[in-house]
């Protein structure tokens, strides 16, 4: 049985995190002893299979949480990552690639969910592009979530012989599941129901969303329903409120979001950057049809626009976009039948053995 490390910032209401938990409880614990280290846990945290044995260093941020994160990477190993493993496995760029590229006796993988060119996270934690190149070539596999992730770091940063692309995993039994659980909730609006489900921070574009349906909600009906929490919930709230917006509802973080979405005709996603986005991927597998911006994988996921409506990243066509739609609800039926003809899509997502042949290949 080979152990394996898994190192995470936080285990809090972000995309990266609820796949990481998919992963772990779908890996092969016969094949598998895992641990996972996070600085700071969250409300992933209780999803998270028993045989997985889950290091939370803090429960929530706090001036402890920031002090660890402020630890040089070779002092937080010493305390923290104290056994001995086969494969250790940085989930996000940061932090967790920086303590585990210090290991010197395991193997190394170190995952990417970003696009650079357009989120300049690596840029900010480097000093130099040779300093950043020459810290991830300590790995003995990099892995990004989707192909222009991999295309734009290496056009940032320069060549990788030890680069892949590893797609998400998603439990698509556990998803179509979960969106048959009875709930409450229902759409206000006879109009078209939207639904969007993420953090509610900047990067994820909700501010320009919500503008745009307190423009659109002058000429037609609809309903928007935002699902996730984040630091911008209050700005947003006041937004709503200083606009005297109808149609827009702030539903907070949902434990099952499915069974939300599942009621919905439409899903749009605003984002600025993705990595591969784990909500668009979750709409195919429940049917739903998706209008979204421009981001890093949507073009795999939605096949270039075959199962959904990909438009600029700006807020004119963002708005063109919407529009359409409103304007022409055959739009929303026609995709729903293409994706209903992509059977093979929602049964690859539960597959792990695309992670199993890459443990195999760097222990070989």
């Amino acid at each position: 049985m080979k152990k394996i490390l898994f190192f995470i910032n936080s285990l809090s209401g972000g995309g990266a995190e609820k796949v990481l938990i998919d992963l772990l409880n779908m890996l092969d614990k016969s094949k598998y002893e895992i641990d996972l280290i996070s600085v700071v846990g969250g409300v992933h945290k209780a999803c998270l299979s028993k045989n997985v044995n889950c290091i939370a260093l803090t429960k929530k941020f706090s001036i402890f949480s920031k002090i660890l994160f402020k630890l040089p990477p070779r002092l937080f190993r010493k305390l923290f990552v104290r056994k001995k493993y086969d494969i250790e496995i940085a989930y996000l760029e940061g932090f967790p690639t920086k303590v585990i590229a210090c290991g010197k006796k395991s193997k190394k993988i170190a995952f990417v969910h970003c696009d650079v060119s357009v989120k300049p996270v690596l840029q900010k934690i480097y000093k130099t592009h040779a300093e950043c190149l020459a810290e991830y070539k300590k790995f003995d596999s990099m892995c990004f979530v989707s192909k222009k992730a991999l295309e734009a770091y290496e056009s940032t940063f320069g060549k990788l012989s030890n680069a892949r692309v590893v797609h998400n995993v998603i439990n698509a039994a556990d998803v179509k599941s979960k969106s048959e659980e009875n709930n409450d909730f229902d759409f206000h609006s006879k109009g078209l129901k939207i639904i969007s489900v993420g953090r509610l921070s900047p990067e994820k574009g909700y501010e320009r969303l919500i503008k745009i349906a307190g423009q659109l909600e002058k000429e037609y009906e609809f309903e928007l329903c935002v699902l996730g929490d984040g630091p911008e919930r209050k700005k947003l709230e006041g937004l709503i409120k200083e606009l005297d917006i109808k149609s827009v509802r702030l539903l907070g973080f949902q434990k099952n979001p499915y069974n939300y979405m599942k009621k919905a005709d439409l899903y749009v996603c605003t984002s600025f950057y993705e990595g591969y986005s784990t909500t668009v991927t979750e709409c195919m597998i429940l049917g739903i049809p998706v209008l979204t911006t421009d981001c890093a994988g949507m073009d795999e996921i939605l096949d270039g626009g075959k199962y959904g409506i990909i438009v600029s990243n700006d807020e004119t066509s963002l708005e063109q976009g919407i529009i359409g739609v409103l304007e022409n609800h055959n739009i929303v039926e026609q995709l729903k039948l293409a994706i209903e003809e992509n059977i093979v899509m929602s049964a690859n997502r539960i597959s792990t053995e695309e992670y199993d042949k890459l443990f195999e290949e760097v222990l070989q």
